[in-house]
């Protein structure tokens, strides 16, 4: 895979706004992403079906994120997705927030899931290009940055909302990808090939044009996929996990600080022993480490121990994005890399829905413990998967 001549230039340019708007999502997402499930039973709705209403905004992720990696790679650019993505969910968040009908309320949280959910993977797609004229380990330290304003928010909006309820949540978050909007307007735009443009529009988009230029994609995504089955189903239902054994708003957002917070530092080693042991190496040893950290937690029942295992499972998160980034970058061109991080949306919308629909009755029937151990069996599959599919190193 080659790289177009202004790669380095671009690098320059655009570092200090990637840095910019990857702290705006953090904030943006740490005052609601943690509290969402909470925030839905606080209106009254029972495990299994805030489990459907996720598996929903997850099929709607799933379905509208070849799009946007379209519409990335092709016709508006992967600014244009940021800025237009981060409307939409603001002004859904909105809509969450004001009207308390439920069919109203459950429509506006998946319009916004689906938006939501494209940010981070459309800001990737511009990091690993951008990153690669300043060094792979920048953007490990840029998307390093995203957690820790995650997590300093998180914590924040915890206290926040011991005094005022978790009822200011959607307001708050809307404001914050209002700023987000204006913010990402800055961002560079990354140059887009005429020879990929022509091909994914001759081949009928640029996820086709994916497939095409690169078999081992289709295993290499279900290898993505069974990697965060596990990380998924902690971070989805731990906070009820936690809040059926006793705990608060601030036992919640503690977790999901100390997750983020430990990412921080993951994200930098992880950009480190990427360039020293491989991908591949960095992504098996990972998933082990997040099954492990499924298998300890299903065996736990104090919620201060599970707020301490998040930051395992935030060392974890980071070892695994990481490696997946690095990998689409490996396995597809600079021109593909909006519909790359699109397609494994894709697949991390796969595994939500999949979470929702199955997880959340095995919760209430079963209990969060044989949830918690059958994901993390799946993600220890992911690593030995990782050890035959994935590619070794990162191309120079």
């Amino acid at each position: 895979m080659t790289d177009r001549p202004g790669t380095r230039t671009l690098a320059t340019r655009g570092a200090g706004t990637l840095v910019l708007t990857y702290l705006a999502l953090g904030v943006a997402h740490g005052t609601y992403i943690p509290f969402g499930t909470v925030v839905l039973s606080d209106r009254g709705i029972e495990p299994a079906l805030i489990g459907l209403i996720i598996a929903a905004g997850a099929a709607f992720s799933a379905l509208a994120a070849p799009v946007f990696g379209h519409l990335g790679d092709v016709v508006i650019g992967r600014r244009g997705v940021i800025v237009l993505a981060a409307g939409v969910s603001a002004v859904a968040y909105l809509v969450f927030g004001a009207i308390a009908l439920p069919l109203v309320a459950a429509t506006a949280i998946i319009v916004a899931n689906t938006a939501g959910a494209t940010l981070a993977p459309t800001l990737d797609a511009i990091a690993v290009v951008v990153a690669r004229g300043a060094g792979r380990i920048g953007f490990a330290g840029m998307r390093a940055l995203l957690s820790l304003a995650f997590g300093i928010s998180a914590i924040a909006a915890g206290i926040a909302y011991r005094s005022t309820g978790y009822g200011a949540a959607p307001f708050v978050v809307a404001v914050l990808l209002a700023g987000l909007t204006l913010v990402a307007f800055l961002l560079p735009e990354t140059p887009r090939e005429p020879a990929a443009v022509a091909g994914a529009r001759r081949r009928g988009g640029s996820a086709a044009e994916a497939f095409s230029v690169q078999p081992r994609l289709p295993l290499a995504l279900l290898t993505f996929g069974l990697g965060i089955v596990a990380l998924y189903a902690v971070f989805t239902y731990l906070p009820l996990r936690i809040a059926e054994l006793g705990g608060g708003s601030t036992d919640v957002a503690l977790a999901a600080g100390l997750e983020a917070f430990a990412e921080v530092p993951g994200f930098v080693v992880a950009g480190w022993l990427a360039s020293r042991v491989g991908i591949r190496a960095l992504f098996s040893a990972s998933a082990l480490l997040m099954a492990a950290c499924a298998a300890i937690i299903a065996l736990l029942a104090d919620p201060a121990l599970m707020v301490g295992m998040r930051l395992f499972t935030g060392a974890a998160y980071a070892g695994i994005t990481v490696a997946t980034v690095l990998a689409l970058g490996a396995l597809l061109p600079a021109s593909l890399q909006a519909t790359g991080q699109g397609l494994w949306l894709v697949t991390v919308s796969v595994v939500a829905v999949l979470l929702g629909v199955a997880g959340g009755p095995l919760y209430q029937v079963a209990g969060a413990p044989a949830l918690f151990l059958l994901t993390g069996s799946l993600t220890a599959l992911a690593a030995l998967l990782g050890l035959r599919v994935l590619p070794g190193r990162h191309p120079r």
